[in-house]
């Protein structure tokens, strides 16, 4: 999965067409398919990443973030919407219809009172060695249905949830600011 808006973007990838970036992500990734959503140009600083969006958890699987209230003009909740059809109307590599799942953004800060860049999304969860860390948000309600979430879909891993204001109010969540490291294999030279 991957937004339009930030992939297909002349200051990050000039000159290159979407069809020449779904080829270089796959051949980076070793992924056949890309499903592509239009995202939010020039309302974020990642120009709306995929990870504050949605997010595999298994193949054919997705959670899809989801306002919780917004008002009807709202840019990012019209994006929001206009994901989860896509995705609703999409395949995986194997032609399954994707299975989305909803999580709600936290409505601790009223969306008129938000820092511009306030990002308050659950699905920017990162997956780590039998744990999994989700933001909070001091929404009691909002974050025990995260948690519960979560919970239901790694049910054999601790779910961790950490207060993440700094980061959230600097435009990013948990995923933003970790990066994987790949097992690599013990290499020693005799």
């Amino acid at each position: 999965m991957a937004t339009e808006s930030s992939i297909i973007e002349p200051d990050r990838n000039p000159g290159q067409t979407k069809a020449e970036l779904k080829a270089e992500i796959g051949a980076y990734l070793g992924v056949d398919k890309v499903v592509w959503v239009p995202g939010l140009k020039n309302h974020d600083i990642t120009d709306d990443h995929i990870d504050g969006l949605a997010r595999f958890v298994r193949p054919g699987l997705i959670v899809v973030d989801q306002p919780a209230n917004p008002p009807a003009q709202n840019v990012w909740a019209k994006s929001e919407k206009q994901a989860l059809r896509i995705f609703r109307h999409s395949t995986d590599a194997r032609g399954r219809v994707l299975e989305c799942l909803i999580s709600r953004e936290s409505k601790t800060i009223p969306p008129g009172e938000r820092p511009s860049i306030f990002v308050n999304v659950y699905v920017n969860w990162y997956v780590c060695n039998g744990a999994v860390l989700i933001p909070s948000f001091d929404d009691p309600a909002s974050d025990a249905a995260a948690r519960r979430l979560v919970t239901e879909l790694y049910p054999d891993r601790e779910i961790i949830q950490l207060r993440i204001d700094t980061l959230a109010e600097g435009g990013g969540g948990i995923h933003c600011a970790t990066q994987q490291q790949p097992a690599v294999p013990n290499l020693s030279v005799a």
